[in-house]
């Protein structure tokens, strides 16, 4: 727990940190650095001893989406990421052997690249917005609250199990005190961020950012349970790999973007 506790201040403090520095050239070195290590463990994990080979041709057409991202531009984004989808299959043609299923690598290439390079490239298009940097603060305090109030709920008051044949640990209360604890936060800095955004709006985005949070937690949970890994690394003590850590912000983090982008908020 102290381990955790520390190496979470530590990692949230620097996050916010380089959000709050405005920057969006060293906020995408720094999403860069954090994709890369994603990842290297995805494809620690998913990647077969044979496969692994292939591993740092596989990040590389990762991280192509975000690279491009590097301008806040969504159409370089989005041809990137076709085209690193077009790299997948030529790889996968270029390596293709009798008696290996080389089907499968392609689409673990694929997942890759869709579940951590894309997803990220999206934080890069949001902070790129205006007042970008003050919509990823309000992420990153919602997914840290949900998460952080959802754990301390949970092992004080969980009762009954969330998914309990994906994870566990989570329990409907520590769902609902996660809602809650994304809502206090929102109410709180909300209005320090947003002072002409109604709190209506904002604790609406809150509830559900915090939704997609946990069903970004849960994925990730299905991915290391069909691998049997409990953890996608060791870089983080307390909290595992750096998968563990961000699975949360990375399926939320392309919502908000979306929802900002349209102005649907």
């Amino acid at each position: 727990m102290k381990n955790r506790i520390i190496t979470g201040i530590l990692f949230g403090t620097l996050w916010l940190l380089t959000l709050c520095l405005g920057s969006l050239t060293i906020f995408w070195s720094v999403v860069i650095i954090i994709c890369a290590i994603g990842l290297y463990e995805f494809f620690t994990i998913s990647l077969d001893k044979q496969e692994l080979l292939y591993r740092p041709l596989a990040i590389l057409i990762g991280l192509l989406p975000l690279i491009a991202a590097y301008k806040g531009q969504q159409f370089s984004m989005q041809a990137s990421f076709v085209l690193a989808l077009f790299l997948a299959a030529l790889l996968t043609i270029i390596t293709y052997k009798n008696g290996g299923n080389y089907f499968l690598l392609m689409a673990k290439i694929c997942a890759g690249l869709s579940l951590v390079g894309l997803t990220a490239a999206h934080l890069v298009l949001l902070m790129a917005l205006s007042r970008g940097m003050n919509w990823l603060i309000l992420l990153t305090l919602i997914i840290a609250a949900s998460d952080t109030s959802a754990y301390c709920v949970g092992c004080a008051f969980g009762r009954h199990k969330l998914c309990p044949r994906i994870s566990p640990g989570k329990t409907i209360e520590g769902f609902i005190g996660g809602l809650s604890g994304a809502t206090i936060v929102t109410l709180l800095c909300g209005p320090l961020l947003f002072s002409d955004i109604s709190q209506y709006r904002l604790t609406i985005l809150a509830l559900v950012l915090s939704c997609l949070g946990v069903i970004g937690d849960l994925s990730e949970s299905v991915f290391k349970r069909s691998h049997n890994v409990k953890d996608s690394g060791t870089i983080l003590p307390g909290h595992g790999g750096i998968l563990d850590r961000v699975d949360s912000i990375l399926l939320a983090g392309p919502a908000l973007y979306y929802i900002v982008r349209f102005g649907i908020i």
